[in-house]
């Protein structure tokens, strides 16, 4: 599951580098009915593996709500065959990235940064423009015919050996593999998915700035794997050119925004666990103090908050505001252990010891089976009556 959530973490969605002309189109070359069973085929097999792998996100309710929202913009671009639809990858990077079968994962890092269904549109109107131009057929396609491997012998040989690397490989042309002519032509045909859906074509730059502000926190300088994308600076730069041109009309929403913050609090509880794993505290705090303006009543989010502190501690307040953090959970949810379990752990390495006795017995209590046992009973052997 690791190997699987690190590459699909390595690049950022809309956020290639390089350069190209606004009016250049992608003109895929003409492929053969086999070769296109081929490549469907194989990104059938690497859909698999991820669904194999532990790394989707299971939310029966937000995915309904994303493909609705998919739907609305499906409704008014010729699709081809087979439909447009969403899943969720468990993963904090701001991602997405769809197959020529036009399954398209987003990555709950992405969806916890959105602030809207109007950017979640822009999002998808995106992705489902890749889809329908075939870009994702064009890049595997690409890749194989670079490679001198005959895409219509491998999908029919049952005795076939495909390497990690290659999978890995098809899977990276499937959502990084495009020409800078087809990500701006990707850019254009959302504008025009957002504003014949009703929604508000602006929301693409909003989505652009979550990008640009991930970029600079993270430091990110130019891939050389996505050297062939367009300069982020330029996308929007050739977006405003378009909106410029928009009928007054069309610059406005006629979609009532539906109940987006209600359908992702969940996530946004899932991410901000997996940004603390990641060490990307800044993402985690912003993310905690979003979730708790809505649930300021779930010990959930106080005990991640805490976890956020005492993990960043810099030899400040951080461990006070993690002990009221615990405090806090505990206080709303006494039969949740691992706020015990964190509250006893911090005072017994601070050397408050006695302080962490009740708080590490309640936690073994309360959680009899928990892995993190054995070393809870460790410590509590330690502690004198």
């Amino acid at each position: 599951m690791k190997r699987w959530r690190r590459f699909c973490s390595v690049f950022l969605i809309l956020v290639g580098y390089g350069a190209g002309s606004w009016a250049a189109e992608f003109a895929p070359v003409d492929s053969s009915e086999a070769e296109i069973r081929a490549i469907m085929e194989l990104a059938s097999e690497d859909q698999q593996l991820l669904e194999k792998s532990g790394i989707l996100y299971r939310n029966e309710v937000l995915e309904s709500y994303l493909n609705l929202v998919a739907a609305r913009l499906d409704t008014n671009a010729a699709s081809p065959d087979g439909g447009f639809r969403v899943k969720m990858i468990k993963d904090p990077h701001l991602n997405a990235f769809t197959y020529p079968d036009g399954t398209c994962y987003i990555q709950t890092g992405i969806l916890a940064r959105l602030e809207n269904e109007a950017e979640l549109a822009a999002l998808l109107a995106h992705e489902l423009a890749h889809f329908t131009n075939s870009h994702a057929v064009n890049g595997i396609r690409r890749f194989h015919r670079r490679s001198g491997s005959d895409l219509s012998t491998q999908a029919l040989n049952p005795e076939r050996t495909v390497s990690r690397a290659q999978i890995r490989r098809r899977i990276e042309c499937a959502w990084s593999g495009y020409h800078h002519e087809a990500e701006f032509e990707a850019d254009r045909e959302a504008l025009k998915f957002l504003i014949r859906a009703g929604y508000d074509p602006y929301a693409v730059l909003r989505l652009f700035g979550h990008l640009a502000e991930e970029m600079s926190r993270e430091n990110l300088q130019e891939p050389l794997i996505l050297g062939s994308h367009p300069r982020l600076k330029a996308r929007i730069e050739k977006c405003n050119e378009f909106l410029a041109t928009l009928n007054p009309e069309h610059r406005g929403a006629r979609v009532k925004d539906g109940n987006f913050e209600g359908y992702i609090q969940d996530l946004l509880l899932e991410n901000i666990n997996l940004d603390i794993q990641a060490g990307r505290f800044t993402q985690a705090l912003q993310a905690s103090t979003r979730y708790l303006s809505v649930r300021s009543d779930d010990a959930r989010g106080h005990y991640l908050l805490g976890e956020i502190y005492r993990q960043q501690d810099r030899g400040g307040n951080e461990i006070k505001r993690a002990e009221s953090c615990y405090k806090q959970a505990i206080d709303l949810d006494d039969e949740y252990a691992e706020p015990h379990r964190a509250l006893g752990m911090l005072y017994y390495k601070t050397g408050l010891s006695q302080q962490a006795r009740p708080y590490l017995e309640a936690s073994l209590a309360l959680a009899p089976e928990a892995p993190e046992n054995a070393y809870i009973r460790n410590y509590l052997s330690r502690i004198q009556p």
